[in-house]
């Protein structure tokens, strides 16, 4: 990775094909064709790994899981109810109060300047 991005020029311009790939790879929330898009790549995935002989894992569809400080999603078997004692969901709400505590101490620190 760092050797291609080192043999890379300095500047890169409109026609430079690496940089308009991976501008069209990113999936943006807003885009209209999110979705399809999302379907596609995972369809296309499945192809690759039943031609390399690989069964696809298979993934948890349905409503999104509580949020988690390492971002792990559900697994397949996941029936949707939180059996969570609270501790992950106390962790991120004490993370957020002292963000906005501190962005609100700077702003009445810097009010007058």
């Amino acid at each position: 990775e760092e050797a291609r991005v080192a043999a890379a020029p300095f500047a890169r311009g409109r026609d430079d094909e690496e940089m308009n790939r991976e501008l069209r790879d990113v999936i943006r929330a807003e885009d209209p064709m999110a979705a399809y898009m999302m379907k596609k790549r995972e369809k296309e995935e499945t192809e690759k790994l039943t031609a390399a002989g690989k069964a696809p894992k298979p993934k948890y569809r349905g409503p999104a899981g509580p949020p988690n400080r390492f971002g792990i999603a559900p697994g397949h078997k996941w029936d949707g109810r939180d059996r969570s004692n609270g501790f992950e969901a106390r962790r991120l709400m004490k993370g957020n109060e002292t963000k906005a505590w501190d962005e609100e101490a700077y702003k009445w620190r810097t009010e007058d300047m």
